[in-house]
């Protein structure tokens, strides 16, 4: 009987394993969208922007920084029947670092 739970458990982290990479391909891709609207607002070596910008871009930070937990949904068909499934990650670094490149800030995230 106590193999049944482990071997849910490792199917499971298979399939977590498995959609990794679709999950944050998905997640650095909302990321990009989001910075896109604002990243040509922030001055490139000086690391300023107009005051007229603050809010908007203070909004896209915090959108971003929701993002660095994130639940990736994807379809399982099953013999029986289909049906979605979420697996959960955490992005924090890259999204630390997506936002370090794209707006010339450092972000603290998670006490790091």
């Amino acid at each position: 009987m106590t193999i049944t739970p482990f071997e849910l458990t490792d199917d499971f982290e298979s399939e977590w394993s498995q959609n990794f990479d679709d999950a944050r391909d998905e997640c650095m891709t909302l990321t990009d969208d989001i910075l896109m609207e604002v990243e040509d607002w922030v001055h490139p070596t000086e690391a300023t922007v107009d005051i007229e910008n603050v809010l908007v871009l203070a909004n896209a930070i915090e959108r971003v920084k929701s993002l660095r937990y994130y639940t990736y949904t994807t379809r399982v068909y099953g013999k029986y029947r289909d049906y979605d499934e979420d697996f959960d990650y955490d992005f924090t670094d890259q999204i630390r670092a997506s936002l370090q490149d794209r707006i010339s800030y450092k972000i603290t995230l998670g006490g790091k």
